[in-house]
């Protein structure tokens, strides 16, 4: 496991970064300004030899360009001196770092996208002073990645999706530079190369942007189409804009040295813009949940329609299922997520529901549109798992796998779904026409990877009579009294479902290689562990000598030997079960 220090967490990239890391493969160090001044150079020092990281991304930075020609020794500070400390961190430890860099070094007076080998000319702070924080991190390591990027925006940031996003809330007229030019870029995309970079060693200067050009007014206009947001906008020079600082006027960025070497193919920014726009799972009290009206949306009711319906079986959603959001949850909500679909207007708070409250609600909502949209559902997404386990290489593997262990979980309630409805799963509609007029929520599509096969159901023999498998397991874990060792190499998901409910204070831990085609994803054991707490849960490798499942209650205690002796008829119904 490497060990990552990102500094400057909070911010959009920071984020991302954290948002689509493996923390089984990834050790993270996340700092930003209130847990570590980068300026500080002892300081920075001494975090670097008490904390020994194998990488360091920096992604601090003054990025606003107002402020930094207001007050250019900040600028430097931060941008340059800043880098310097980071740099020599990395240098003294043998580490990789990421210097996060800017179009803004050159002058953006070129006719034809800048490469990686064109001369820099800043002409603003902030591209001088990035340019400076690039010539330190050179100077003082080699082992190197300089990543320039342009129009970049995310979750959390003050960027330029956010701003035109709040002014068309407040319904104003938007006056938007026609004459400055780049490629808007996903945090998450830029996260993306990042974590790729520092699996390599190919270090050196990259441009890494989105494909495709426009101009800061068809950027705003793709964001109000996409929001849905019906506003008057203006094209005008930047001087009169209300949107854009004075920036170089062509930022566009070639991304040649990754184009050469094919290495890595950056996605349209038309197509990451979308994404961006319409995401929907929001993380709320730690759990992942989804808008009451973005689910209107889906099922094609009102929200109100779509609240009553739920009002009407409230006795089946439990906390764990839906909840009301505070008047701070909501603050934070439409702060930090402009995006968000929230209705200024609305008496009340708004309701979000958790993975189990979603799968709740298609056996629950009724009517003939409600079962058209659960049919329509369930065929793209099953048409969406069987592209995802084809294509799994290709896709991130939080994206992938970020639902599953609630998915797994709730698989009863999914199962009860209409007959009818089940049968359907061989008639598969198309999935471009399915996700454009059904789903709206790429990673809403993506749970369906997570659906149990049609084998799940085992039967076993179990004190003298056939019980569920399920049962059978959850029946052994549940008298354990001081620890659980479970030895398999042939883990999945289904065993971490049923060790959930183990009693508290209970040690348990999984002997396992965790080979196999349904293995354990590490986003799936690290989803669990936040779930869940209290379980009190590791995993060790046992050098692929175990075949069969053996599990173990209270080892080396008075009660095991009673346990295998009195508990159970056979040694074998113990420890021997068949596998689910």
């Amino acid at each position: 496991m490497i060990k990552v220090w990102i500094a400057g967490s909070n911010g959009q990239i920071g984020r991302a970064l954290n948002d689509i890391l493996d923390p089984l493969e990834i050790e993270v160090l996340n700092t930003d300004v209130d847990d570590l001044d980068i300026t500080n150079t002892e300081e920075v020092l001494n975090f670097g030899i008490v904390n020994r990281p194998d990488v360091i991304i920096n992604c601090c930075g003054v990025t606003d360009t107002d402020l930094c020609e207001k007050e250019p020794e900040h600028a430097y500070r931060v941008n340059a001196l800043g880098a310097r400390n980071l740099s020599i961190v990395a240098r003294k430890n043998g580490a990789k770092i990421v210097q996060l860099s800017t179009d803004d070094v050159f002058d953006g007076q070129s006719k034809k996208p800048y490469t990686e080998f064109d001369d820099t000319n800043p002409l603003t702070v902030y591209g001088a002073s990035k340019r400076a924080g690039e010539n330190y991190v050179k100077e003082f390591t080699h082992k190197h990645f300089i990543i320039r990027s342009n129009w970049v925006y995310g979750k959390g940031g003050n960027n330029f999706v956010n701003r035109v996003l709040e002014m068309a809330e407040q319904g104003k007229t938007l006056s938007v530079a026609g004459d400055q030019f780049g490629s808007p870029t996903s945090a998450k995309d830029l996260a993306r190369m990042i974590l790729y970079l520092i699996s390599t060693n190919e270090y050196g200067t990259y441009h890494v942007t989105c494909s495709g050009v426009c101009n800061r007014y068809e950027f705003a206009q793709e964001i109000l189409r996409l929001s849905g947001k019906n506003v008057e906008l203006k094209a005008v020079p930047t001087e009169q804009s209300d949107l854009s600082s004075v920036r170089p006027p062509y930022a566009v960025l070639d991304n040649f040295i990754l184009r050469i070497i094919d290495m890595y193919d950056m996605p349209d920014w038309k197509e990451s813009l979308e994404e961006y726009m319409k995401e929907r799972i929001y993380e709320i009290r730690g759990q992942r949940v989804i808008l009451d009206s973005d689910l209107s949306e889906i099922y094609g009711y009102t929200t109100k329609a779509f609240n009553q319906q739920v009002k009407n079986n409230i006795e089946k959603f439990d906390e764990d299922f839906m909840f009301e959001l505070t008047d701070d949850e909501v603050e934070d909500l439409r702060s930090n997520f402009l995006t968000a679909n929230l209705n200024s207007k609305s008496r009340y708070n708004p309701h979000v529901f958790t993975e189990q409250g979603l799968y709740m609600l298609m056996t629950v909502l009724k009517g003939p549109l409600a079962v058209k949209q659960s049919k329509a559902l369930i065929r793209t997404f099953k048409r969406m798992k069987d592209y995802i386990l084809e294509n799994r290489d290709l896709i991130g593997q939080r994206e992938l796998l970020q639902l599953s262990m609630e998915t797994a979980n709730n698989r009863i309630e999914i199962s009860k779904i209409n007959s009818d409805m089940i049968s359907l799963e061989k008639q598969i509609s198309d999935v471009a026409e399915g996700l454009k007029d059904v789903v709206t929520k790429s990673e809403l599509a993506d749970m369906m990877n997570s659906f149990i096969s049609d084998d799940d159901e085992k039967w076993l023999m179990f004190n003298a009579k056939f019980s569920s498998a399920d049962e059978v397991y959850e029946s052994i874990y549940r008298q354990a009294k001081s620890s659980i060792y479970v030895v398999d190499n042939y883990i999945g998901l289904r065993t971490l479902v049923h060790l959930k409910n183990s009693p508290t204070g209970v040690n348990i831990i999984l002997f396992s290689d965790n080979v196999g085609n349904n293995k354990l994803h590490n986003i799936e054991y690290t989803d669990f562990r936040k779930e869940y707490p209290t379980v009190k849960l590791s995993m060790k490798k046992t050098g692929g000598i175990f075949h069969d499942r053996f599990i173990v209650l209270d080892y080396g205690t008075a009660d095991w030997i009673r346990n295998i002796k009195f508990q159970f008829p056979t040694l074998e119904t113990v420890c021997l079960l068949s596998r689910v």
